[in-house]
């Protein structure tokens, strides 16, 4: 797993407007984030997680393993 940023192009956006540079601080932020903003960004249309992970991170076992989780 890369701890390491993305170009500052490939930052997740969070709903609220913080960003994203790397997975240490997703995982921070998922840590935090209310239900309502989680579901924002995972819902039955999308997985912006999932999505951020396997293009920008280009991690595309872990992309997999979160494609499944629906839920916080």
């Amino acid at each position: 797993m890369s701890l390491s940023d993305v170009p500052p192009d490939q930052v997740f956006w969070l709903k609220d407007g913080r960003t994203v540079k790397n997975l240490l601080e997703l995982v921070r932020e998922l840590e935090k984030i209310d239900v309502d903003s989680f579901l924002f960004h995972v819902n039955s249309e999308k997985n912006d997680f999932y999505n951020w992970i396997k293009f920008s991170i280009e991690d595309g076992v872990l992309a997999k393993k979160l494609k499944l989780v629906k839920d916080k």
